[in-house]
């Protein structure tokens, strides 16, 4: 019988942060580029950024400490809470 292989990707502690600090650039960047509007750059990419940075995270360091079920809640709170802030201000700028 064949043993399962483990083909999970483990990276050094902090690589989640990072990857999630480049999104948060990338996504920053992307939303001056498409509104230029600076404030709505930030408040759009701040919350993505530190979400995907946490999850990341928590992804790549899955065997030292296992995420519980309220905490996937609250990040993806997080995350459609940023996606709304970010559609709302969009929506406001639009309409000012």
């Amino acid at each position: 019988m064949k043993k399962a292989e483990d083909n999970r990707f483990f990276a050094f502690a902090g690589a989640g942060y990072i990857l999630g600090g480049m999104i948060m650039i990338l996504t920053g960047i992307a939303v001056y580029w498409g509104t230029e509007e600076i404030d709505l750059a930030i408040s759009a990419s701040v919350p993505i950024g530190i979400t995907m940075g946490i999850l990341f995270e928590q992804r790549y360091r899955q065997s030292a400490v296992p995420m519980s079920a309220g905490a996937k809640k609250v990040l993806w709170g997080l995350l459609i809470a940023g996606l709304a802030a970010f559609i709302g201000l969009l929506i406001l700028t639009q309409l000012i």
